[in-house]
């Protein structure tokens, strides 16, 4: 392996880890979100909806322990899985960190939420933010940047 390789491997590894505590930053931006919408506004939890309807489409019902594991377990894979390829390029190609930071949180906002491109509303998870409040689109924008931020300070901090 070249150390080119080992570079990558290892900004790999170090961007997953980081990208757990990105992943609690936005858990708590998304909580403290939800907190503010009134309660006919709330959004569902992303991650259980794709889970519930991941089960529904199999024919499997999922006892709440089971739902909250395959939510918590699906959900840790996905930050894992964003933090290796940030921490990859990061070690790679050494972007700034900041902009890359943003740019993850913006692409995993843009692969998952809008109506043209977001697997969400195009699998009836959630309803693309065209057809939400402007308080309920806008959770998950400030969720998806602190997700960035934090994976990236992390990723800083980690070493």
């Amino acid at each position: 392996m070249s150390t080119q390789q080992q570079s990558a491997a290892a900004g790999a590894l170090k961007g997953a880890l980081a990208a757990l505590v990105g992943g609690l930053a936005l858990r708590a931006v998304w909580g403290a979100g939800q907190g503010l919408l009134p309660a006919n506004e709330k959004l569902p939890s992303p991650t259980g909806e794709t889970v519930k309807k991941l089960a529904e489409q199999r024919g499997v019902t999922l006892s709440d322990a089971q739902q909250r594991a395959a939510t918590l377990g699906m959900y840790s894979a996905v930050m894992l899985g964003w933090g290796a390829v940030f921490g990859a390029a990061q070690a790679r190609f050494s972007p700034p960190l900041l902009a890359s930071s943003l740019a993850l949180g913006g692409w995993i906002y843009a692969l998952n939420f809008p109506k043209a491109t977001g697997v969400l509303p195009r699998t009836g998870v959630l309803k693309p933010p065209s057809e939400q409040t402007t308080a309920q689109a806008a959770l998950p924008v400030a969720a998806h940047v602190a997700f960035g931020l934090a994976t990236a300070a992390a990723y800083r901090a980690i070493d």
